[in-house]
């Protein structure tokens, strides 16, 4: 675990702990973070953490809702790519594991194809992060925030 940490690493990091003190990870110390009041409906909030020329970043989304469906952000994002010209490739889930589950898919406009990571973390209390790339490989960023992430109260 500690070297695919070390792997994942970027340079110099600092670790974020989340505003109501639920968890915290680590991300690119020169990086921002910002918040996005209710980033989704039910009064879900988000965060984002960007690259300082927005080349690289991820989101994470903490569930407000305990009914809250892992999937429903996916099909509501499957609407929008459609409402937006865009395809979508049938989603790849696997569970990684400390339980997590890790969805993969593509979507494409024109020629444009971009593909995207995203993992759900906890039960219950959830967490989602997503990060996307014009590479089919994920951002060494999400995978690092990943597995830095530490649960500070019990989900």
């Amino acid at each position: 675990m500690m070297l695919l940490l070390a792997l994942a690493a970027p340079a110099q990091t600092r670790t974020v702990t989340w505003a109501n003190g639920w968890f915290s990870i680590e991300m690119p110390a020169e990086w921002s973070w910002d918040e996005e009041m209710e980033f989704e409906k039910g009064g879900d909030v988000g965060w984002v953490a960007l690259a300082p020329h927005w080349e690289d970043g991820f989101v994470v989304i903490e569930s407000k809702t305990e009914t809250d469906q892992p999937l429903d952000r996916l099909t509501a994002f499957a609407a929008r790519s459609r409402a937006a010209g865009e395809t979508m490739s049938k989603p790849v889930m696997q569970r990684t594991k400390d339980g997590s589950l890790r969805i993969t898919f593509t979507t494409k406009k024109k020629e444009k194809v971009t593909y995207h990571f995203v993992y759900i973390v906890g039960r219950g209390h959830r967490v989602t992060l997503e990060a996307d790339s014009s590479k089919n490989a994920e951002p060494a960023s999400l995978t690092h925030a990943v597995v830095s992430l530490r649960w500070l109260r019990e989900p």
